[in-house]
């Protein structure tokens, strides 16, 4: 089962409240099933090294669009 959150507004989310929420999908996870998360941004705001390292600890897979102008990537 795969839970892609997208759009910037979970990159606004404090490191705590991604933690949570990762550690809640974790509890759900049984050994016939996998609850896998995804965040997809245009990374227009940075991602904080805390929300980094949670993603890396999480096995969160992060998808970044590029679909502006050249200039802006």
């Amino acid at each position: 089962f795969d839970i892609v959150l997208h759009g910037g507004e979970p990159t606004l989310w404090p490191a705590e409240r991604m933690r949570a929420f990762l550690e809640h999908v974790a509890a759900g996870n049984r050994p016939d099933s996998t609850i896998c998360v995804s965040v997809q941004t245009n990374a227009f705001r940075p991602l904080g090294r805390d929300t980094l390292q949670l993603f890396r600890y999480h096995g969160v897979r992060l998808g970044i669009s590029i679909d502006g102008p050249r200039a802006m990537h």
